[in-house]
C-alpha cells in the first residue's frame, strides 16, 4: 500500500467517523441506551481488573521483585511455617547465588516520649541491609548499619512517614532524638519515604537483634520470615536444588525438629499476592468477561434492529456506487464510535465502583501496596476491551448488511420481508446467548452469595450489646515470664472490676470471627494410625470471666476457675461443634485431650481434662464453624490480648477509664482499637461484606442487561408486527390473544436461553470445580437453578410489560396504514 493510498483510506475513515458521530447525535435515544449497556459491561470488567491488578498483578513496590525470593518451611501437610533463627542462619550460609538475605518478624510496639502517653504502633524487627535488598532508602536520616544489628548495640529505630507525621508533626529534627519503644530509649535513625511500610503496614522498624529471644538456641522458635535477592544469572531452579540438599542435611542433623519439614522458596509477589492464574482469580475475571459478552450481545441486537430501519438507506447508498466493503466499514466505524463512548462511561462506572468498594474496607486492613487505582496497565486493558467489543457486537450487523440483496430491499421499500427474517434469526441467536450467559452468571453468583451469607450467619450466640473491646500488647522483653504476664492480667481484672460502670470483664486472645490458633489434636485412648495426620482444632486463651462477660451459658460442665491451668489442674473447654465431631455418642467431660503445635518437638504437652462444653461460637468467617478448644488464661498467659468489658457506656466515654487503669499498672502500655463489640464484629466481616457487595452489583448489572435485551427485542417485534396485530384486532381478536402472541415468542426465547444456560452452568461448574472444589456446594443444585430461572422469568415478564401494553393499545385503522 502506497502512501497516497493509505492517506486516501484514512480520509475515508475520517469521513465515516464524522458521519457516525452525526448519526449517533441524531439518534440520541438509541445512542444513550447502547452506550449505557456497553458502559455497564465494560465498567464491571474494568472494576474487576482494577481489583485483580491491585491485589495480585501490580505486586510489591520494590526494586525488581521477580529477583526476590521468600523462604519458608513446609510441613507434612504442605502448610507454610515460619523459620527459626538457626534455619535462617543455615540458609544464608549455605545458599549461593544471592546478593543478600534478610529476616523479619512483626510485633506490636509501644511508642512513647517523656511526658506523653504512648501510642501503639505496628512494628517490624528486621535485618540490617533489608531495605537495601528491597531498593528502599530513608528520606530522612540513615539506614540500619551492621553495627546496629548486633547484641548489646544502642537501640535504634526507623519511623514510617505516617507515624512521623501523625505523632511528630513532620518534625525533621526527630532524627537523632531518643524516643521510648516498649519503655526502652531508642535513637531515631531515619524516616522512610512516603508509602513504604514493608512488609504490610509497619509504622516503626528496629534491628532484628533487638527482638526478644531472637538468639535462642531453640530451633522450634519459628517466628521469622526470610527473603533474599538473587544475583544476576541465578535461577530459582538452582536455588530449590540447594534448598533440597539443605533440607536433607537439617533433617539428618536435627531429626526432632526438621524431619518432617522441607525448605521452600517462591517469588515474594507469589507469597503475598498469589498469581493471576490462580483458579479463584481466573473465575473472577471470567465473570467480568461474561458480563461484557452479555452487553455485546445486547448491543449487537440493538444494531441489528437498527439496521432493519436503515436497510433502505444502505440500499440507496449501494445503488449510488458504494461498495459492500465501504458499507461494512461504515458500520464498523459506527460501532467503534459507540464502543469509545461506552468505554468512557465504563471508565466512569468502574472508578465509582472502585471508590465504593474501597470505602467499605476498614482502614489499615489491606497491605500498603494494595491501592485501587487506574494505572497504565488498567487503562491498556480498558482500551483492549473497548476495541474487542467493536468486533464482537459490530461484526454481526455488518455481515448482515453485506449479505443484503439491494434490489430486493429497493422493491420492498424498506419493509422487512426476507431481510427481516434473517435479522430475526440473528436476534434470536443473540438473545439466547445473552440469556444463557446470564443464567450461568447468576447461578455462579448465587452460589457465592450462599457461601458468604453462610459465613456471616448470626450463630455467634453472643450478646454484643453493651460490650466494649480494646486490645493490648505486652512487651516481650519486659514480660518474658508467664508469671509476670499472669500478675499483670490479675491486677488488670481487679482494677477493671473497680470501675463503677463496668459489670463484668474478660481477657481473650481473639474475639468471635477474629480467628484462632491452629493446633493438632490427640484424644486419650484413641491413638492415631501410623501415617495418619492428626485432626486440626482451633484454640484461644480466655480468662475465668469470659463466658459470663459474653453471656454464654455452657451446655455442659463448668467454666474455668482461678486454679485451672496450674500444674496438675490442666483443663480445657470445648465448643459444641468439637463435641459433635469427636464425641457424637459419648460424654466429652469423661475424656482428656492433648494439643500439639505443628512441627513442635521436645517434651509432649500435658493432657487436658475437658471440664465444659460451650455453645458453638464462630471464630473464623467460614461457612462451617470450626471445632474450638478454650484454654485457661493461667495455662498460657499471652503477650497480646483483647480486653472485653460489659458496660452501658459508649466506647468513647469509657475509654479514658480503661486507659487510666492500664497506665496505673504499666505507664508504657497503650490501649488500641477501643470500640464496641458490634463494630469489632462488623470489621471482622468486611471481606464477606465486600464480596456480597461485588456479587450483588454484578448480578444487578446482568439482570438489567437481560431485561434491556428482552425489552428491545420484544418492543421491536411489536413494531414489526403492527400491521398483523391491527388486522387481527380488526377481525375480532381479543386483547388477551394479542398478549399471548407477544409473550409467546418472548417466553420461548427465554426458555431456549434458560435451557442453554443450564448446559453452560454444568460445563462451567465442571471446569471450576476441577480447580477449586467446593465441598457440599454446587452451582447446578436444582434449587439454585430453579431460583435463578424464577428470577430470570420474573425479570423477563417485567421487561415485556411495556411492549405488551403497547400491543394491546394498537388502533386497527392506524395499524393498517403502518409501513
Amino acid at each position: 500500500m502506497t502512501y497516497h493510498m493509505l492517506s486516501a483510506w484514512l480520509q475515508e475513515v475520517w469521513r465515516d467517523f464524522r458521519f457516525a458521530v452525526r448519526l449517533l447525535k441524531k439518534e440520541r435515544g438509541f445512542t444513550l441506551v447502547a452506550a449505557t449497556v456497553l458502559g455497564l459491561g465494560i465498567g464491571v470488567n474494568n472494576t474487576q481488573f482494577i481489583l485483580v491488578n491491585a491485589i495480585c498483578i501490580r505486586g510489591l513496590p520494590i526494586d525488581k521483585p521477580d529477583r526476590v525470593l521468600f523462604f519458608s518451611a513446609r510441613d507434612a501437610r504442605d502448610q507454610e511455617l515460619s523459620l527459626s533463627f538457626r534455619e535462617f542462619d543455615a540458609i544464608r550460609s549455605s545458599t549461593r547465588g544471592f546478593t543478600g538475605f534478610a529476616a523479619f518478624a512483626n510485633a506490636p510496639l509501644a511508642v512513647g516520649d517523656e511526658g506523653r502517653a504512648p501510642d501503639r504502633a505496628l512494628g517490624t524487627y528486621l535485618s540490617a541491609g533489608a531495605f537495601r535488598l528491597l531498593g528502599a532508602v530513608p528520606m530522612l536520616g540513615r539506614d540500619f548499619e551492621p553495627a546496629d544489628d548486633r547484641p548489646g548495640a544502642q537501640p535504634v529505630a526507623i519511623l514510617a512517614s505516617s507515624l512521623w507525621r501523625s505523632r511528630y508533626s513532620s518534625d525533621p529534627s526527630i532524627v537523632g532524638r531518643a524516643i521510648r519503644i516498649n519503655g526502652t530509649p531508642s535513637i531515631v535513625a531515619g524516616v522512610m519515604a512516603d508509602g513504604f511500610r514493608f512488609p504490610s503496614n509497619t509504622e516503626v522498624w528496629q534491628p532484628l537483634a533487638l527482638m526478644p529471644g531472637i538468639m535462642t538456641e531453640r530451633r522450634t522458635a519459628r517466628a521469622l520470615s526470610v527473603f533474599g535477592r538473587m544475583a544476576d544469572g541465578a535461577a530459582i531452579v538452582d536455588v530449590r536444588g540447594q534448598l533440597a540438599a539443605l533440607t536433607t542435611r537439617l533433617s539428618h542433623d536435627y531429626p526432632e525438629t526438621n524431619q518432617t519439614l522441607r525448605l521452600a522458596a517462591i517469588p515474594i509477589n507469589d507469597r503475598y499476592n498469589g498469581r493471576p492464574t490462580d483458579s479463584v482469580w481466573l473465575a473472577f475475571m471470567t465473570v467480568g468477561v461474561v458480563v461484557v459478552l452479555i452487553a455485546c450481545a445486547n448491543v449487537a441486537n440493538l444494531l441489528l434492529m437498527r439496521s432493519l430501519r436503515r436497510a433502505h438507506e444502505m440500499a440507496i447508498r449501494a445503488s449510488l456506487g458504494a461498495s459492500r466493503p465501504q458499507l461494512v466499514r461504515q458500520l464498523i466505524v459506527e460501532s467503534a464510535a459507540l464502543a469509545a463512548l461506552g468505554g468512557l462511561l465504563g471508565l466512569a462506572f468502574s472508578l465509582l465502583g472502585v471508590r465504593i468498594i474501597a470505602r467499605a474496607i476498614p482502614a489499615n486492613t489491606l497491605p500498603y501496596w494494595i491501592t485501587f487505582s487506574m494505572d497504565g496497565r488498567a487503562f491498556a486493558v480498558l482500551c483492549a476491551v473497548c476495541l474487542g467489543t467493536v468486533f464482537v457486537f459490530g461484526l454481526a450487523p455488518a455481515m448482515h448488511v453485506s449479505r443484503t440483496d439491494v434490489s430486493h430491499v429497493m422493491k420492498e421499500g424498506g419493509r422487512s420481508g426476507i431481510t427481516g427474517a434473517r435479522a430475526r434469526r440473528w436476534t434470536t441467536a443473540f438473545l439466547t446467548v445473552e440469556f444463557a450467559l446470564t443464567m450461568m452468571l447468576l447461578a455462579t453468583l448465587a452460589l457465592g452469595v450462599r457461601l458468604t451469607r453462610a459465613a456471616e450467619r448470626a450463630d455467634l450466640v453472643v450478646n454484643p450489646s453493651n460490650l466494649v473491646t480494646t486490645s493490648i500488647a505486652l512487651p516481650a522483653d519486659k514480660y518474658r515470664s508467664p508469671e509476670r504476664r499472669m500478675d499483670f492480667y490479675r491486677q488488670l481484672d481487679e482494677r477493671l472490676a473497680a470501675i463503677a460502670t463496668v459489670s463484668s470483664t474478660a481477657v481473650t486472645t481473639a474475639l468471635p470471627l477474629s480467628g484462632a490458633s491452629a493446633r493438632q489434636l490427640e484424644i486419650e485412648g484413641r491413638p492415631a494410625n501410623a501415617g495418619d495426620a492428626l485432626p486440626t482444632v482451633w484454640t484461644l486463651t480466655v480468662s475465668t470471666g469470659y463466658f459470663d462477660a459474653l453471656e454464654l451459658r455452657l451446655r455442659r460442665g463448668r467454666a474455668f476457675t482461678d486454679r485451672d491451668g496450674a500444674p496438675g489442674r490442666e483443663a480445657a473447654i470445648v465448643n459444641q461443634r468439637f463435641a459433635d465431631m469427636h464425641f457424637p455418642n459419648d460424654d466429652p467431660l469423661a475424656h482428656r485431650i492433648r494439643l500439639k503445635e505443628a512441627a513442635a518437638s521436645g517434651s509432649p504437652a500435658p493432657w487436658l481434662a475437658i471440664v465444659g462444653v460451650s455453645p458453638t461460637v464462630r471464630q473464623r468467617g467460614l461457612p462451617d464453624p470450626d471445632p474450638v478448644v478454650y484454654l485457661p488464661l493461667r495455662a498460657v498467659p499471652p503477650l497480646s490480648a483483647v480486653i472485653v468489658a460489659r458496660s452501658p457506656s459508649r466506647p468513647s466515654a469509657i475509654a479514658p477509664a480503661l486507659r487510666e487503669t492500664v497506665r496505673s499498672i504499666d505507664p508504657d502500655l497503650p490501649l488500641y482499637r477501643i470500640m464496641s463489640m458490634e463494630q469489632a464484629l462488623n470489621d471482622s466481616q468486611w471481606n464477606g461484606r465486600v464480596s456480597n457487595m461485588i456479587i450483588t452489583g454484578i448480578a444487578f448489572v446482568a439482570l438489567c442487561l437481560a431485561a434491556i435485551g428482552l425489552y428491545a427485542v420484544t418492543a421491536h417485534t411489536v413494531v414489526q408486527r403492527t400491521q398483523e396485530i391491527g388486522i387481527r384486532i380488526a377481525l375480532g381478536a381479543e386483547r388477551r390473544h394479542v398478549v399471548q402472541i407477544v409473550l409467546r415468542r418472548a417466553l420461548a426465547q427465554l426458555a431456549l436461553g434458560i435451557t442453554a444456560g443450564v448446559g453452560c452452568t454444568l460445563a462451567w461448574e465442571r471446569l471450576f470445580s476441577a480447580n477449586a472444589p467446593l465441598v457440599g456446594q454446587r452451582m447446578s443444585d436444582p434449587m439454585n437453578l430453579a431460583a435463578v430461572s424464577a428470577v430470570l422469568t420474573g425479570v423477563a415478564l417485567v421487561a415485556c410489560l411495556s411492549p405488551v401494553w403497547r400491543a394491546t393499545r394498537v388502533d386497527p385503522v392506524v395499524a393498517l396504514r403502518y409501513e
